[in-house]
This record gives C-alpha cells, sequence and structure tokens, in this order.
C-alpha cells in the first residue's frame, strides 16, 4: 500500500513539473516573440522592367514561405544608388540583395568579361544552357568569393541592340563619330570604339536626359528597355546588330545574411 502512494505522489509531482516548465517556455516565448526581418533589395531599372516583375515574385515566396517572419522591400529606379554602388552595398552589408548586369559587375569581377564577348552566344537558349551548366557554376562561385555574397542565379536582360538620331547603322563604318553609351564593361567599350564610335559609359538613370540635351548620340540595349526607359522618344534608328545577350547576376550580402536569427 504504501509503495502505491509512494508511486502516485512521484507521478504527480513529475505531472507539475512538466505543467511548471511548459508554462514556463510559453511564458519565455511570449517575453522574446521573433523580430520580423525586413530585406533591402535594389534594381536599377523601372518598375515596369522584368527585373521588378522578378523581384515581386521574389516577395510573395519569401514572405509565404517565413509566414511573415520577412518582409520584402524593394527599391527600383536607382533609389539606392547606381548598380555598382548597389554592388558595394552588398558587399558592406547596407542592403541585403540586388539584380545587376554583367557590364556593372565587370569592374569587381573581371572573370565575367567572357560573358561580355559580342556574338558569344547564338541564341537565348545557347545563353541559359551554358549558364545552368558547369561554367555558370564555376563563375557563380568566383562572384561570390570576390563580393563576398551568396550568388543566387543568372538571367538575361535580352538581346542588345544599338540605336542613334542620326543615321540608320547598316555596317560597322556607320558608327564614325557617333557617341554611342553602353553599359561600363571594358570588352564591350573597346567593341564599339573599334566600330568607329566614341564609347562612353554613364549612369542608366542619366541617359535619357543626356539623349534628349544632345550630350550622346545613341545607346545599346535590348527592346523591352528602349520601350520601358522611352528612349524611342529621343532616338530615330534602331539598329537590330544583336551584338550581345545581357546577363544578370542575383546576388544576396553574406555579411546580411549571416547576421539573421536561424529561424529564417
Amino acid at each position: 500500500m504504501k509503495v502505491r502512494y509512494l508511486l502516485i505522489f512521484t507521478l504527480i509531482t513529475l505531472l507539475l513539473a512538466s505543467c511548471g516548465n511548459e508554462s514556463g517556455a510559453d511564458r519565455a516565448a511570449s517575453e522574446n516573440p521573433r523580430k520580423k526581418i525586413v530585406l533591402k533589395i535594389a534594381q536599377n531599372s523601372s518598375v515596369n522592367h522584368p527585373y521588378q516583375s522578378g523581384l515581386e515574385k521574389f516577395k510573395e515566396v519569401i514572405e509565404k514561405e517565413t509566414d511573415g517572419d520577412v518582409e520584402v522591400n524593394i527599391f527600383p529606379n536607382g533609389q539606392l544608388g547606381n548598380e555598382e554602388q548597389e554592388i558595394l552595398g552588398v558587399k558592406l552589408g547596407v542592403i541585403d540583395a540586388t539584380i545587376i548586369s554583367s557590364g556593372s559587375l565587370a569592374p569587381f569581377v573581371s572573370n565575367i568579361e567572357i560573358f561580355n564577348l559580342p556574338y558569344l552566344f547564338r541564341d537565348q537558349e545557347h545563353f541559359y544552357r551554358v549558364l545552368d551548366g558547369p561554367i555558370g557554376v564555376w563563375m557563380g562561385k568566383i562572384i561570390e568569393a570576390r563580393i563576398n555574397c551568396i550568388f543566387l542565379g543568372y538571367s538575361s536582360f535580352g538581346t542588345r541592340n544599338a540605336w542613334n538620331s542620326k543615321k540608320p547603322v547598316r555596317i560597322p563604318d556607320d558608327f564614325k563619330g557617333m557617341k554611342i553609351r553602353v553599359t561600363d564593361s571594358p570588352i564591350l567599350l573597346s567593341t564599339f570604339n573599334a566600330f568607329g564610335a566614341q564609347a562612353t559609359n554613364m549612369d542608366w538613370n542619366e541617359l535619357y536626359s543626356a539623349l534628349q540635351q544632345g550630350v550622346l548620340d545613341g545607346g545599346e540595349c535590348d527592346v523591352v528597355d528602349l520601350f520601358v526607359e522611352k528612349f524611342y522618344e529621343v532616338t530615330k534608328y534602331v539598329s537590330f546588330t544583336n551584338h550581345f545577350i545581357g546577363t544578370a547576376v542575383f546576388i544576396f550580402s553574406k555579411k546580411k545574411y549571416d547576421r539573421y536569427p536561424p529561424y529564417v
């Protein structure tokens, strides 16, 4: 009989202790709620650009998968600086992520210039087959090491063509004397100089006004940018040179990522 009472007493004691621990855990959880994480993601083009559409999908997926623990704020139109400044922001942990062109990335990661060679890819299918394969993986690791970032993937910002306000371009010699804005890639700058143009780099968000004021004669971009950025308003001739399929890179700051709690 005494043994039975002793067992019952022991069981009650354990149950009470268990209840006490659970209430303590619940109390600790209520006293230390999860802190919402806010991500700042930058892109240099307008809200109508495919970059924005991709980032809005990224925002939707991240916020859903984290049950609202993470909020994604997107800053388009170069609100956080030009692409070079966005890259530095990711490297230094000032912003969380950005999508940038291979041209803007070239001063930081010279190896990516291989993707800036004119007429390198036959078409978009060839482009993605290369970038989704071993060469793309190899380049992603180099980008991570140079920028101190997490490489998230590639996309294309289209096949680029040249356009200007002076005359039709049918052969390379037609570029002679024209001031043409190209992306900040030594290879592309050299390419247009070889065509006879006066190739120059200018901040993307200043290009429209430079064309409007006659500082530049033309530029080069894909058809989407030609319409989205309304360059057709300040140019006359578009030549389908198809000289370059643009590589865009999506990177995330490792400094920022390492600061976030495990539940993210």
